[in-house]
């Protein structure tokens, strides 16, 4: 069977989303155990991941060039901009909270790509993505339940995680505007992570944080960051992005707690009960039931 990368199926582009929010569902295990603070390995995530990028675009034959009448400066940095505020916020999130309640706030982005939908851009919400959006955090809050941790203690993380979920919900509404612009989908995943890394490193100045790692695995783990969090996690979901609308790309993000949950029983042997595997099925039904050719871009 041929598969066509230029109009694949929705099928495809599906698990394709799936797989990109699970690599950024090893993120936040990663922050924890990194030698360097939560906004340097946010930075190095960044950074790290821009030769690999120009290494992908080079063996890909694309060239970089920008047609200014396509878009402009602004809004060729906002993206990469939200993306930086966006990692700086979660990371910061992960050490302040559980990695249950950090990896939940941040699986929001789907609730805000529909508020800045309806308020900027006057977007009606279809009944399908609605509902399929309904059930699945109804089945990420059941996935997380055992693990959560509503309390005070845990307020300050759950906010910056929540806030890093509208942070990435405004990278997908930009990085959409820009692809609807017919701006190259890989041009726009280069220049937002520089921007990204542009943008962390600005905040890492203002910060007292350890930047450099003090080992080899330290190193290693700052490199995992950035080979399977952003250039594999962001680049699938920003090449998925060329190819179905906004709301259709975030909802999949919601699969991120299914991620963690998994690798937590994997690595850590916390057995999944009864309630989280039905809130496993049930993200993976809301997301599944959203899917349908018309939310496909072409």
């Amino acid at each position: 069977m041929k598969i066509s990368l230029e109009k694949p199926s929705i099928v495809l582009i599906a698990v394709t989303l799936i797989l990109g929010a699970a690599c950024l569902g090893i993120s936040p295990l990663l922050v924890r155990v990194s030698e360097v603070g939560p906004i340097s390995s946010a930075f190095w995530r960044s950074s790290l991941a821009i030769p690999l990028i120009l290494i992908l675009i080079k063996i890909l034959k694309i060239k970089i060039e920008y047609k200014k009448e396509k878009t402009n400066y602004i809004l060729l940095a906002l993206p990469g901009i939200f993306l930086g505020i966006d990692h700086a916020a979660w990371h910061h999130g992960i050490m302040l909270t559980t990695i249950a309640n950090s990896t939940l706030f941040a699986s929001m982005a789907p609730v805000f790509v529909v508020i800045y939908g309806y308020l900027f851009f006057s977007k009606t919400i279809t009944r399908k993505f609605l509902l399929g959006l309904i059930a699945s955090i109804f089945g990420a809050t059941l996935l997380m339940y055992s693990s959560l941790e509503l309390s005070l203690k845990n307020l300050h993380g759950d906010f910056w995680s929540l806030l890093a979920g509208a942070f990435y919900a405004a990278y997908l509404m930009s990085t959409g505007a820009l692809r609807d612009k017919s701006l190259n989908i890989y041009i726009i995943f280069l220049f937002g992570t520089l921007f990204s890394a542009l943008t962390l490193f600005i905040l890492v100045l203002f910060s007292s944080e350890v930047f450099i790692p003090i080992s080899i695995k330290g190193y290693l783990i700052i490199f995992a960051l950035a080979f399977i969090s952003q250039f594999i996690g962001i680049g699938l979901i920003t090449w998925a992005l060329g190819k179905v609308k906004t709301g259709l790309a975030s909802l999949t993000l919601m699969s991120e707690p299914v991620t963690a949950s998994l690798l937590a029983w994997i690595l850590l042997g916390e057995n999944l009960t009864e309630i989280q595997l039905l809130g496993g099925i049930v993200v993976l039904i809301g997301i599944i039931y959203a899917q349908s050719s018309t939310e496909l871009k072409h």
